[in-house]
């Protein structure tokens, strides 16, 4: 992923990359998004990506995967019904229709 600099020019860049990394997560490629750059700016780019796809942010400065996980579940479990997305997917995984599976 491009620097993400306080440049229009390097932001558009880096948002064009975030939204085809998020084209391929959609296509069920498993797709992981790094940016770099000062913290500064590229946190407030990647909130304000994260701000206009409504979705969460979680921070963690920890390295026992266990607690990342965690701290990821607990974001998440605020801003999403963990249960009906786990039916989803099981149904899905299962060739069932999609309406048959989010009655959780």
């Amino acid at each position: 992923m491009p620097l993400a600099r306080d440049n229009t020019r390097s932001n558009a860049f880096a948002l064009h990359e975030l939204e085809r990394h998020q084209r391929r997560r959609k296509q069920g490629i498993p797709t992981l998004s790094v940016l770099t750059g000062p913290p500064g700016g590229t946190m407030s780019l990647w909130r304000n990506w994260l701000d206009s796809r409504h979705q969460a942010l979680c921070v963690s400065r920890d390295v026992s995967e266990a607690k990342v996980i965690r701290e990821w579940t607990a974001v998440l479990t605020r801003s999403r019904n963990l249960e009906a997305d786990a039916a989803d997917f099981l149904g899905t995984a299962a060739g069932l229709p999609r309406a048959s599976c989010s009655h959780v």
